[in-house]
């Protein structure tokens, strides 16, 4: 951020990292100047804007980053300028992300609404535990799955076959088309888990909880071949 600080006749042209230091930067030029400094306004840029600015009133220049009050560098100001309030001991910003609310979350830059938003889209509430939305953390895991395939296992046929078949019956158990039932062991009140016997039909399940699961031979020596229901759909 590019600043301009009149003190007297002479106007100071600098550059500081963010708004936060902006405060700070007035009042150390406040307390080695013996006269008092007035902020006149702020405009985006960087180290190398700062130098051109240098620069372009190089005809006014005094000494250090200080020019000469000049009605060129003025007119400059009042058109290239905003001005950053000051309120107390804080700069007070707008949102980056709406542009309207004041910051209340300083690191992030955030008013107290967009705070609490998806951190991508900005637009709908984050997912519990995360800090995106569900449709943004979908996009987010299908760039990464594609940004870095060295990483993935990839899967033999049995395992694709039984990872298609579990998700095709999880499918038709979220639309409801198939309906979950208690562990097929009569007496048995354990939570159960969906197994297959045959992973090219998909939709002929078997409901058993582990143990019984392990009894049979469907867990373990198969590998992974249970789907874990939800806990609100255990029965």
């Amino acid at each position: 951020m590019i600043y301009f600080i009149q003190g007297g006749d002479a106007i100071k042209i600098g550059f500081v990292g963010g708004t936060r230091a902006l405060r700070n930067r007035i009042s150390n030029l406040q307390t080695n100047c013996p006269i008092e400094v007035t902020l006149l306004g702020a405009m985006d840029g960087d180290l190398v804007m700062e130098k051109a600015l240098h620069l372009k009133f190089a005809d006014y220049y005094l000494h250090g980053e200080w020019f000469m009050a000049h009605a060129e560098i003025t007119a400059f100001i009042e058109t290239n300028c905003y001005f950053p309030r000051l309120t107390g001991r804080s700069v007070v910003e707008e949102c980056r992300s709406c542009g309207k609310a004041p910051v209340t979350s300083r690191h992030a830059r955030l008013c107290e609404v967009c705070r609490l938003l998806c951190s991508r889209c900005r637009k709908n509430p984050p997912a519990n535990g995360q800090r995106y939305c569900n449709e943004c953390f979908a996009t987010f895991a299908r760039e990464q799955y594609h940004r870095r395939p060295d990483k993935r296992r990839k899967l033999s046929d049995v395992e694709l076959l039984a990872s298609r078949a579990r998700a095709y019956a999880r499918t038709y158990i979220k639309r409801g088309k198939l309906q979950i039932r208690p562990c097929e062991v009569e007496g048995c009140q354990t939570p159960p888990s969906l197994y297959h016997k045959d992973y090219s039909k998909p939709l002929d399940v078997t409901f058993l909880c582990r143990q019984h699961a392990k009894d049979l031979g469907l867990y373990g020596s198969r590998g992974r071949t249970r789907t874990d229901l939800p806990e609100s759909h255990c029965l």
